[in-house]
């Protein structure tokens, strides 16, 4: 598996990119109206990769790792990231 989310959590470029922060903190009223993206994890990030012109999440846990990879000063480059 190479941490792509292999659910419906697939979306091309024209589909709903930018997350509802109000539904990360809960109170987003507008529901499946909603123009931004509600995430199931309840994060306000998501790291995506384009393959074959359409954008692709990563699970939940690469996403996580991402996420404390990019954040961490001390990277200056991110290779690889190691899963599991």
């Amino acid at each position: 598996m190479d941490g792509l989310s292999e659910t419906s959590e697939v979306q091309s470029s024209a589909a709903k990119e930018e997350i509802c922060t109000f539904h990360v903190k809960g109170h987003c009223t507008n529901g499946d109206k909603c123009p931004k993206l509600h995430r199931a994890s309840q994060v306000p990030y998501q790291w995506q990769v384009k393959r074959n012109d359409q954008w692709r999440f990563f699970d939940d846990n690469l996403n996580n790792k991402l996420e404390e990879a990019f954040c961490d000063p001390v990277n200056d480059v991110i290779e690889r990231i190691k899963v599991g």
